[in-house]
């Protein structure tokens, strides 16, 4: 069940990011290979949230495997044991610039070589609901499950009289359209 649903998850977060595009959000605030990327590229970005006028608490980096990995590289992350924060330790990137950095698998390279963003929850916008099972049937459990990001998925559990097999169901009602065209700062590596 749970690599069920995280796979239901990560492709209706590859559908959403699906709009994270120029046409959507513009050029990209950086362009280029991961094996160059470190933490001068994310000040950039920074100044490119700072000149769309986000607010300063708010600010996420999503990146994927390999720009977190050249970040983990970059001599001033490494050196964070004198804040105490050991980088190299726990292999997390700590905040940098502003923005809570989250590494992600499940960005979609689309046709224009997305490899990250940076967001302020405005750029797109989403919605989740649970559709509770109607009256009369037995469920052994029918709940709502809900991620700490508001993505929603439904579980219902049951056995089934006249298949004689006890059924599990994972679903999600959800939409998405765009939100603030400067609510997102695309990341691509050409």
């Amino acid at each position: 069940g749970r690599r069920k649903g995280n796979l239901l998850a990560k492709t209706i977060f590859q559908d959403i990011l699906s709009e994270v595009t120029a046409a959507n959000f513009g050029a990209a605030a950086h362009t280029g290979l991961a094996s160059a990327f470190d933490d001068d590229d994310v000040a950039d970005v920074a100044e490119a949230c700072d000149s769309a006028e986000w607010a300063q608490d708010d600010r996420y980096l999503v990146l994927s495997p390999a720009y977190i990995a050249a970040l983990r590289k970059a001599g001033a992350i490494k050196d964070t044991s004198g804040y105490g924060y050991n980088a190299i330790q726990s292999g997390d990137v700590p905040m940098l610039h502003g923005f809570k950095v989250i590494m992600s698998t499940a960005i979609p390279a689309n046709a224009e070589n997305l490899v990250g963003f940076a967001s302020d929850g405005n750029g797109i916008a989403s919605a989740f609901r649970y559709l509770a099972p109607q009256q009369g049937h037995n469920y052994t459990r029918a709940e709502a499950i809900v991620g700490e990001g508001g993505m929603t998925l439904g579980l219902r559990d049951w056995y089934s009289e006249d298949s004689g097999v006890r059924k599990t169901v994972i679903e999600s009602v959800y939409g998405y359209e765009t939100g603030i065209g400067t609510g997102i700062k695309r990341i691509v590596s050409a």
